[in-house]
């Protein structure tokens, strides 16, 4: 699928669905490209099973690598359940006891939890949320939504996607890891840190792309996924083509570059300056001209 399209996707899921043992390894590592980046190891390592179990589809093979994914997905959600009960016990000192019988139990849960309903991110915000209030801890809606992103979740995370679909039909499963080029809006500074909203700060960015980031600084972001410095320029590039192409409207066409050299910008900034600024003050000068 060189243009993702949905028809040729679902009949790609399907294929992968109905085939088990050399022939599924053989579809994974021959179309390794059409699965989403952060999910490829993890495509890799299933082709790698795949002859080793040749009785199990693709759901089922997730079960046989899921081991060490549960361990990662305990040690995160234990790592939340402690910056919750810290939050608390400065807040409500008298009940300190208390809040610590609380963490400890909720340690306990997740130390043997195997299935996707133990590890039920809606769970444990529940019990946060209502030991707060039996103790009179204010919690707003922005903190408690902040520990909520915390915790893991099987569209961002590796780890409880692999705990989230080993008991998932196989098609749903294949679905999920193909590459989805749905467009999202993207905030250069994650909303969460900058709550900035303005077009300044907003990317056309696909679905797969955005989950992979999630909150991450964009020049981290851009070690992890080099070609994405590349994509983002041509994006840039392809929205100056579109300004070129509509000459009679002057007020998109201002708009359009006021967009461009603000979104540019926050990207200079943001990036500790890998991504420039100069490549849209050139082409403007190259332009001008023929005004």
């Amino acid at each position: 699928m060189v243009n993702f399209d949905w028809e040729e996707a679902e009949a790609f899921a399907k294929n992968i669905s109905a085939k088990k043992g050399d022939e599924l390894a053989e579809t994974l590592h021959t179309n390794i490209n059409e699965f989403q980046y952060s999910k490829r190891k993890l495509v890799e390592k299933l082709a790698g099973a795949a002859p080793k179990f040749p009785e199990k589809n693709i759901s089922e093979l997730l079960g046989t690598v899921s081991e060490e994914y549960i361990d990662k997905l305990r040690k995160k959600q234990k790592n939340v359940i402690c910056q919750m009960a810290d939050e608390l016990k400065n807040k409500a000192h008298s009940h300190r006891a208390a809040i610590i019988d609380w963490q400890n139990f909720q340690i306990d849960r997740i130390t043997n939890a195997k299935d996707e309903g133990d590890f039920k991110n809606s769970r444990l915000i529940k019990s946060f949320i209502s030991l707060a209030e039996k103790y009179n801890v204010n919690l707003t809606d922005r903190k408690i939504n902040t520990y909520n992103n915390r915790l893991p979740n099987s569209k961002r995370d590796i780890e409880a996607f692999v705990v989230k679909y080993q008991r998932r039909k196989p098609y749903e499963t294949a679905c999920e890891l193909i590459k989805n080029t749905t467009p999202t809006l993207e905030h250069i500074i994650p909303f969460s840190k900058s709550e900035n909203n303005n077009y300044g700060n907003l990317l056309l960015m696909c679905s797969d792309c955005n989950s992979a980031r999630g909150n991450t600084k964009y020049s981290e972001f851009l070690n992890l996924f080099p070609e994405m410095r590349h994509n983002i320029n041509k994006y840039f590039k392809d929205i100056e083509k579109l300004v070129q192409n509509n000459r009679n409207d002057l007020k998109l066409k201002n708009m359009y570059k006021s967009y461009i050299r603000d979104a540019k910008t926050t990207l200079n900034q943001y990036t500790d300056g890998r991504i420039s600024i100069e490549t849209v003050k050139k082409s403007q000068k190259k332009r001008s001209p023929k005004k």
